[in-house]
Formats: C-alpha cells, structure tokens, sequence
C-alpha cells in the first residue's frame, strides 16, 4: 500500500512541485531567511530538483534503516519509520545517531549527484562544487536535516 502509493507520488509532477515548494520554504525558514523563499513553479526544474533530493534520501532510508534494524517487512514498517525521522531532535527521537547519520549522508549525496546538471553556471559548471559529508560545517548539515524533516513530515499526510 505505501510503496505503491510512493511509486504514484514520484510519477507526479504536481506532488513533487509541491514538495520541491515545501522543501525550500522550511529550508529558508530553517535559516532563518524566510525572505529567501519565493513559490516556484515548472518554470524553475533546477530548483525543483536540488529541493526534492531529500525525498530520495528518505525513500531509500527508510528502507536502510528496515533492512538493518529491523529486517522486516518494509511495507509494514515504512510509516512507522517515517514518524521516527520526524521526532529526530525531540525529546522523542527513537533512531540511532548512525540512522540519523545515514539520512544526512544520504540526503548530501542526493544533492551532490544533482549538482552537475545544473546549468546556473553553464554547462558542469558546478561539476567542481562536490563535497565530502565529514568534512561540511555543521550549518551545513543542519540544512539537510531541515529538508529530511520536512520530507517526511509531508510523506506522512500524502501517505494517510
């Protein structure tokens, strides 16, 4: 039921807008910069896929983290874990610090492997902008977690 309904929401342009929009506005918001946040549209493709690459992280985390904590059914487990990620830095947190890790180096990778596609700065004109996870600043990684959250946060409602 979920994973079908997953498979649904990527073939959906519309939903993924939308996401993209809800990513960047928590993103700003996270910042701090609630100005820098401006609705977008087909119009901008770039912007939509640098703020959904936390959608991929947490698809394929969830299912990572079923596989190795609790090696059951995905299907069964897929909403409970989503709920987990949105309590991460609450007094209710329930993952691991190496769940925790793995969605951020996730979501890092996801945004990396998107970057050199993007055209701002011409053609691989931001081939150069990689990075290694362990060696970004902290606020870095904070924004990561921003859109992880945010992510999951609106997967639970498209989910139910």
């Amino acid at each position: 039921m979920y994973l079908e309904k997953i498979k649904e929401i990527l073939k959906d342009k519309s939903l993924l807008i939308e996401l993209a929009n809800v990513c960047d506005k928590a993103y700003s918001e996270g910042v701090g910069k609630p100005e820098w946040y401006s609705p977008f549209g087909e119009e901008s493709p770039e912007k939509i896929a640098r703020n959904i690459a936390a959608l991929q992280a947490v698809i394929t985390g969830v299912g990572i983290i079923n596989h190795a904590s609790l090696n059951s059914n995905l299907e069964k487990n897929f909403l409970v874990i989503l709920q987990a990620i949105t309590r991460i830095n609450t007094p209710l947190q329930s993952l691991s610090a190496n769940n925790i890790d793995l969605l951020l180096r996730l979501a890092n990778a996801c945004w990396g492997a998107g970057e050199l596609f993007r055209t701002d700065r011409g053609t691989l004109g931001r081939l150069t902008n990689l990075n290694i996870f362990d060696l970004l600043p902290e606020k870095e990684v904070e924004k990561d977690l921003i859109q992880i959250l945010a992510t999951a946060k609106w997967l639970i409602k498209q989910l139910k």
